[in-house]
C-alpha cells in the first residue's frame, strides 16, 4: 500500500450512520470556498457526535456550522495538519453532545465562502436497522465509478463500505482529486469505511 493511499484511507475510516432526508436550505446562498480542495466528508461517527473533515489550500482555520435546520446556529473549529504526500491541509471538526435521534445540517466555512447545505445523523445504536451499501475498485473507470455512485446516492444508505483500490496510483494527488470529486456528493452526507487496496 502506498504511504499517502494509506493516510487518506484511514482519514476515510468512519461509523455508521442514518442518512436523513434533506430539507429546504434555510440560510443565506452558499457558495463553494474556494480553497477547499476536497470535501467536506464525514468521520468516525459516534452516538453523540461525528466529526467533518476537508483539505484546503492553505491552514487558514475554518469552521462548521451546524443546527437541527438550515439556519444552524451552532460554530464549532477544530484543528489542521499537512499529510505527507498530499496537497494542501486536512481539516477535522469533531462535533459532540448531539442528540443522535435528529437530523443536523451544517456547512463549511473558510474565508474563500461556505459550502452548500448538507446533512448527517450520528451513529445508530445495537439493535437499529443501517442500511450499508458495499462497492469498490474504483480507480480506473471514472464513468462506471460516477454511475456507481450516482445509485448509492439514490439508494440512501446509513453508511458505505468501500473494499479496497479507491485511486489507481496512492501517491497520484490527481488521482485523489478525481476520487473526492466523483464521491463528494456522497462522502458529505453518508460515513464510508474504506479498506486499503492490494
Amino acid at each position: 500500500m502506498k504511504p499517502a493511499a494509506a493516510a487518506l484511507a484511514a482519514l476515510l475510516v468512519t461509523g455508521s450512520c442514518r442518512r436523513p432526508a434533506r430539507e429546504a436550505e434555510q440560510a443565506a446562498p452558499s457558495v463553494a470556498p474556494r480553497e477547499v480542495l476536497r470535501g467536506p466528508y464525514l468521520l468516525r461517527p459516534t452516538f453523540d457526535g461525528i466529526t467533518i473533515a476537508w483539505h484546503s489550500t492553505d491552514g487558514v482555520a475554518g469552521r462548521v456550522e451546524y443546527g437541527t435546520t438550515a439556519v444552524y446556529g451552532s460554530v464549532a473549529t477544530g484543528r489542521a495538519y499537512r499529510i505527507p504526500l498530499a496537497e494542501g491541509v486536512h481539516h477535522e471538526v469533531a462535533l459532540s453532545g448531539l442528540d443522535r435521534v435528529r437530523t443536523y445540517h451544517y456547512r463549511v466555512v473558510t474565508a474563500g465562502g461556505a459550502s452548500t447545505d448538507s446533512t448527517f445523523r450520528v451513529a445508530a445504536t445495537a439493535g437499529e436497522p443501517v442500511r450499508l451499501v458495499a462497492f469498490g475498485d474504483t480507480r480506473t473507470n471514472t464513468a462506471a465509478h460516477q454511475m456507481v455512485v450516482d445509485a448509492v446516492v439514490a439508494a440512501g444508505p446509513d453508511v458505505v463500505v468501500q473494499t479496497g483500490d479507491l485511486v489507481e496510483w496512492g501517491l497520484s494527488d490527481t488521482d485523489w482529486a478525481r476520487f473526492f470529486e466523483i464521491e463528494k456528493p456522497l462522502l458529505r452526507d453518508v460515513p464510508c469505511y474504506p479498506a486499503l487496496g492490494n
